[in-house]
This record gives structure tokens, sequence and C-alpha cells, in this order.
């Protein structure tokens, strides 16, 4: 199986780190090459790790996400790591009607003690 990770900053670093113990990792990232997911158009799937800035306005800037979707092929699974509010997610699925398009971002934030109670947790 092999994969394309889109973006190679701290959290595409560490994604193909833990998937390239399972499977072949190819990364593409402006900084380290011409290459685009439309390069490996027969990969089984691709993980969006680019970085998603706040836009002037304060709301997330997901064109960089929006820009690697532009290259996937539609039949290709895409999981989206990338932080992107929901407005993005429902604006992205719908600019792009790829079947399997999947988000899971990562938020990386200052630690804090947050206290959750088990009954909210879904």
């Amino acid at each position: 199986m092999n994969i394309v990770i889109a973006g190679y900053g701290f959290v595409g670093h560490a994604v193909a780190a833990k998937f390239s113990k399972h499977m072949d990792v190819i990364v593409v990232d402006p900084k380290l090459g011409p290459e685009t997911t439309a390069d490996y158009a027969d990969v089984e799937g691709v993980v969006v790790c680019v970085n998603t800035p706040s836009a002037a306005d304060g709301s997330c800037d997901y064109s960089r996400v929006a820009h690697v979707l532009e290259t996937v092929d539609r039949a290709i699974p895409v999981v989206i790591k990338s932080a992107v509010d929901v407005n993005g997610v429902f604006a992205l699925k719908k600019q792009f009607p790829i079947t399997r398009l999947h988000t899971v971002p990562n938020f990386y934030v200052r630690i804090q003690q947050i206290e959750i109670s088990p009954h909210k947790i879904m």
C-alpha cells in the first residue's frame, strides 16, 4: 500500500513517520520539490497536512487544503489532518465531491488542564 502525505511540516512529519512503519509513504511539499499529488495518481490514499493560518478576519484560511484537493483524483480517499473549521469542511466537501473525504484534524494548543465529564465525551 502506498499513500501521499501532502505537507511536511510538524504534522506531516509525524504522520509520515507513523505510516512509514506500515506502508510506502510519498511526501509532497513545495519545500522539498515540485511534485504534487497529481504526480502520484496510483496511490491508495492522500493525507493532507498543510498549514491553515488565520485569514485577515480571523477565520480559518483553508485555501492550501483546497489547493491540494484540486490535484487529487476524485476516486482516491483523502484524509484532512489540517485544522479546518466546520464551515470549511462543508465548503470543501461541496467544492470537491470526493466520495471518501474525511477530516481528522490536529489541534496543537498550549497545554492546560481541562476537566471533562465522561458523560460529555462522544
